[in-house]
């Protein structure tokens, strides 16, 4: 679910900088900025959950490690 949630607030937050940018209130450069933190974003959270899939230890061991992630049990 979490994996869900950042994926989707990623989204939203990439279109409302488009949509900045098509309104002329930025320009390229902040856009190129933030096309990578999106792909870096995206990179990071789908390779944890290939790791997640996988079975990967270092996975269990974080989630029980922290305590946010107690309520989704």
């Amino acid at each position: 679910m979490l994996i869900a949630l950042s994926v989707f607030y990623s989204i939203v937050d990439e279109g409302l900088h488009w949509h900045r940018y098509m309104t002329q209130n930025s320009d390229r450069v902040e856009m190129w900025s933030h096309f990578f933190i999106f792909l870096g974003h995206m990179i990071m959270v789908f390779a944890w959950w290939h790791w997640y899939v996988e079975g990967y230890a270092g996975v269990a061991e974080t989630i029980a490690a922290n305590p946010i992630f107690q309520i989704f049990r």
